[in-house]
């Protein structure tokens, strides 16, 4: 009678055993990016006040008073990778926007400004040298178009490809594109500005 609750026992560390191997596989993974990397990337972006659907199709009718616009950006910066999947990234972000009017009349306004961003993230390599890359970041638009306001960027998610011996990573959109929630906090606690889905390529170099 008292096989079972031993079995039981047997099985929950043989769980454990398993669980910690893994856990450790998947650090020595992670140790393989560490260090100070320099890059750049372009990246461009459809934004919407109302949000998108599950299938990323966007929610319509637009609202009185929201929008719709894409919006290209350079950004360069240095990311710090401390080997063990966490991180973080010091950004300077130039942004050109061009406003679509809900009538359909193409109107320019404001079309440039700089942001300073500062992000952590957290990645994952995996085996094949692919890296799934999360970030949470915060901005201060420091010229043009909004100077002075603040924000935070949530949901960011990535994919970078080790190349030339871990010295270099390329970056590419997640396998799955995302939905970013963009927070104005100028006035105080965040509230959400708009959603945004964007396409990110660069290159990062140690």
């Amino acid at each position: 009678m008292r096989a079972v609750p031993r079995l039981a026992r047997v099985a929950v560390l043989v769980l454990l055993l398993l669980s910690v191997a893994v856990g450790g596989v998947q650090a020595g993974a992670n140790a393989r990016l560490r260090g100070e990397y320099q890059f750049t990337q372009s990246r461009q972006c459809i934004n919407a006040s109302a949000g998108f659907n599950a299938d990323l199709s966007l929610v319509l009718p637009v609202p009185a008073g929201g929008f719709i616009n894409k919006t290209a950006h350079v950004d360069r910066g240095t990311v710090q990778y401390n080997g063990d999947g966490t991180g973080v990234a010091s950004v300077h972000s130039t942004r050109l926007r061009i406003n679509q009017g809900l009538a359909g009349n193409l109107t320019v306004t404001a079309p440039v400004s700089e942001s300073d961003v500062s992000c952590t993230l957290t990645y994952t390599v995996n085996a094949d040298g692919s890296v799934d890359h999360q970030a949470t970041c915060n901005f201060t638009v420091v010229a043009g178009d909004g100077v002075g306001n603040t924000g935070a960027v949530t949901g960011i998610q990535t994919r970078r490809q080790i190349v030339h011996g871990n010295t270099m990573l390329l970056h590419m959109p997640a396998n799955t594109p995302t939905v970013e929630t963009v927070l104005d906090t100028t006035a105080g606690p965040p509230v959400v500005d708009y959603y945004r889905v964007c396409m990110r390529s660069g290159i990062s170099s140690k």
